[in-house]
């Protein structure tokens, strides 16, 4: 369900939820949407897309499954009168509720509101990223504005392997609504090599990474090489974060 928050009300909810979080000793960080245009997404050339959600990943040894996830759900509610739950549109017996944030709006507006995804280490295969690690990016919420707001995001290479998950996920989805975003997912992931080309940023063999598991790389692996075959043109960029891809659509990967 697409967002009708613009993206000075998205970062606004997100740093109302990081805040609420760190007064709580609950250390966070963006990924998905979010991230990606607070790491610069929407400045590159081509369609600029405001986020859909705020996506923010919990880090803390006292909340690990999926139940844990709807206690950190009720703390921001605490925090914030304006974050409300809901039953998920398409299953209204599950046993999760939808995070929203309530929107200003003129009487005769439907309601707005911003979807908030909150989630730990290992659900979705998430990597548990070490704190020192996440990076705090400041951004304006318009060009030429001079608000700014901080924010803590997850490491550049990381998010786009979380990028390329969401992309294979929807690409083997049987359900219409998810295979749809795939669109999204390619433009996010060429905008996101070409901000890791123009950072600089290690590949994932370099030390920085290390933390990242073995497992989750590995997979990352598989998936490159299903991207490279869909999407050659963007092979080199692959090369560049480590991912050694052959011509003739082969992918290999050499671990240290």
């Amino acid at each position: 369900m697409p967002s009708s928050a613009k993206i000075d009300e998205i970062l606004t909810v997100a740093k109302k939820a990081v805040t609420i979080f760190a007064n709580r000793g609950q250390p966070c960080c963006l990924f998905g949407s979010t991230a990606c245009w607070v790491y610069g997404n929407s400045a590159l050339s081509g369609s600029n897309r405001t986020p859909n959600d705020v996506d923010l990943l919990v880090i803390s040894d006292q909340y690990r499954t999926a139940a844990d996830c709807e206690r950190l759900k009720q703390m921001l509610i605490e925090g914030d009168s304006s974050f409300f739950l809901r039953a998920p549109s398409r299953n209204q017996n599950a046993d999760y509720r939808v995070l929203w944030y309530k929107l200003s709006s003129r009487p005769e507006q439907r309601e707005r509101k911003c979807k908030v995804d909150i989630l730990v280490p290992g659900l979705m295969s998430l990597p548990r990223v070490p704190v020192e690690h996440i990076t705090d990016v400041v951004v304006s919420p318009r060009p030429g504005q001079a608000h700014q707001v901080a924010l803590p995001v997850m490491p550049l290479v990381p998010l786009l392997l979380m990028k390329l998950k969401g992309w294979k996920d929807h690409r083997d989805s049987d359900q219409a609504h998810m295979q749809v975003k795939q669109g999204d997912d390619v433009n996010d992931i060429a905008r996101l090599l070409r901000i890791v080309k123009n950072q600089g940023a290690f590949g994932v063999r370099h030390s920085s990474l290390n933390w990242l598991p073995d497992e989750f790389v590995a997979e990352a692996h598989g998936r490159v090489h299903e991207f490279v075959k869909r999407f050659p043109a963007l092979a080199e960029k692959w090369e560049q974060l480590d991912f050694e891809v052959r011509h003739g659509g082969t992918t290999t990967w050499v671990f240290r």
